[in-house]
């Protein structure tokens, strides 16, 4: 092969990744989740934090396809992304307490509670990011603990 084909078929390969549409995002989160639930199953205290990392990481750079600058917007936004790709849904389990309830479907987990500090650290990435405010998410109550229930996550604006 060419040096000059080869240097073609690179910077082919790296315009195309540099971009990824919102299918290749809602893929990139599903496997992610897989291999937490798989992967990090077996190391709760480092798995964990390396979850809530991962999953900042995936908001931060989310963030961007985002255009409301209202929380309950950014929220319908962020709800009709996790259901158009398949992964779950997102609702408002109380408004009024800024508490969020989040479910997967579809998917088959082994340890759902790893999937939890992944989803607080995509909200609160994705939260902070689209709105330029100083926000917190924790998680409230656990799918993975209460079989049948959503994910419910708590929403704090920091002073």
């Amino acid at each position: 092969m060419s040096a000059a084909r080869n240097k073609q078929q690179v910077q082919a390969r790296s315009s195309s990744t540099s971009q990824l549409s919102e299918t290749d995002e809602g893929r990139m989160i599903k496997l992610a989740m897989q291999t937490l639930s798989e992967h990090y199953g077996m190391h709760r205290g480092r798995g964990r934090r390396a979850a809530r990392v991962l999953g900042h990481q995936l908001g931060t750079d989310l963030a961007a396809r985002f255009v409301s600058s209202e929380l309950p917007a950014v929220v319908d936004e962020f709800g009709k992304f996790w259901k158009q790709n398949g992964i779950g849904t997102v609702a408002w389990h109380s408004k009024d307490d800024l508490e969020l309830g989040v479910q997967c479907f579809s998917l088959d987990f082994e340890d759902r509670q790893m999937l939890c500090p992944f989803e607080e650290g995509l909200l609160e990435a994705l939260l902070k990011k689209t709105l330029s405010e100083q926000i917190t998410v924790k998680e409230v109550t656990c799918s993975g603990k209460e079989k049948g229930a959503d994910c419910i996550f708590k929403i704090s604006h920091l002073e």
